[in-house]
């Protein structure tokens, strides 16, 4: 059977990459703008579902990848405090 991705897919995948791209560098926990940041990126990535009419494509991947950055976050936050 063959697997073909569609068009709307392929799409939100796009939107997912360009989202990744630009809150790929997350602040340390206790950064003073890391508020403001993640509260910036939480906003564009309900801007990403909402254009896409919640598609559960987009919200999973974009959870995921939160989770991904969430985790970048707390690894620097643990560097910092190891210095």
């Amino acid at each position: 059977m063959e697997q073909i991705i569609t068009p709307e897919e392929r799409e939100i995948m796009r939107n997912a990459y360009v989202f990744l791209s630009t809150h790929c560098n997350p602040p340390a926990n206790h950064d003073e703008c890391a508020c403001d940041w993640w509260l910036e990126t939480v906003q564009e990535m309900g801007h990403v579902c909402a254009a896409w009419n919640n598609h559960p494509l987009a919200i999973e991947i974009l959870i995921a990848l939160c989770n991904y950055i969430e985790g970048k976050a707390k690894k620097k936050t643990e560097e910092a405090d190891h210095v």
